[in-house]
């Protein structure tokens, strides 16, 4: 299956009404990880996947200006080539998402699951994320005690900067706590949970828990003055990495620069 028709995948409609809840169940996990290459992915189920058109995206702009960002300026761009090449960036956030892994889960190896040519991070349509730069790592960490699938999402404002998006995709993948999530389902969005904190280079770093009918969802993100973010999102039942190791995963300005 291409990048396409994963990206295409993650916007079908719910499936309708009175299945057999076994086959349901089954089918929301299957098409979980089909399109776990798509930039939309929201990690929730068939429940919203109706919502996720193209519509998502718009009314960000006139979000309110970016908020609650704190301590020293961001200076990513130390030690990072001026004239780096895409397929060198790819290659340092890969070198690096890998180096701020093996920091909190000695021995994992990481790989990737998407058949992109390039290593972790490669190529990515940000049809999805209009005026920003997109690139996604989508892989799995391997360790003896088991493994565990990972995405993160870096994400830098063609033209920063950029209010701090609350709506649609954007608001889901890099929003943090002002994020609007789903409220279809309150029964399963009552129980979300997030936290923000301070972080380096003038971040916020915020840890959401994001619920479904069928799974929960951490989503973990580092969002910076300039419109920058990076969001690593996992399944919250895996055991592998805790949602504060998740927030030591992505917390370097590294990944922006």
């Amino acid at each position: 299956m291409s990048f396409r028709d994963i990206l295409d995948a993650s916007i079908i409609e719910a499936p309708p009404p009175f299945r057999d809840i076994d086959e349901l169940i089954a089918q929301e996990r299957r098409r979980e990880r089909r399109r776990r290459w798509a930039a939309v992915v929201t990690g929730t189920a068939s429940v919203i996947g109706a919502a996720l058109g193209v519509t998502l995206v718009a009314g960000y702009f006139g979000s309110g200006p970016m908020s609650g960002f704190v301590g020293e300026p961001l200076n990513a761009a130390a030690g990072v080539p001026a004239n780096e090449t895409r397929e060198e960036r790819y290659a340092r956030l890969s070198d690096l998402l890998r180096t701020r892994i093996a920091a909190v889960l000695s021995g994992a190896t990481v790989e990737s699951t998407v058949p992109t040519g390039a290593d972790l991070f490669g190529p990515s349509p940000n049809e999805y994320f209009p005026d920003y730069d997109l690139t996604v790592a989508i892989a799995t960490v391997t360790t003896a005690q088991g493994s565990m699938d990972l995405e993160v999402y870096v994400l830098r404002p063609l033209a920063p900067p950029y209010p701090r998006p609350t709506d649609g995709v954007l608001g889901r993948r890099i929003g943090g706590c002002a994020g609007k999530w789903s409220t279809e389902t309150p029964e399963a969005s009552s129980k979300d949970t997030c936290s923000e904190h301070e972080g380096p280079g003038g971040s916020t770093i915020s840890i959401a828990k994001r619920h479904t009918l069928y799974n929960a969802t951490w989503v973990v993100t580092a969002a910076y003055p300039d419109g920058s973010a990076v969001t690593i999102q996992a399944d919250a039942a895996a055991t592998l990495l805790n949602s504060d190791e998740l927030a030591e995963i992505i917390t370097d300005p590294g990944y922006v620069a």
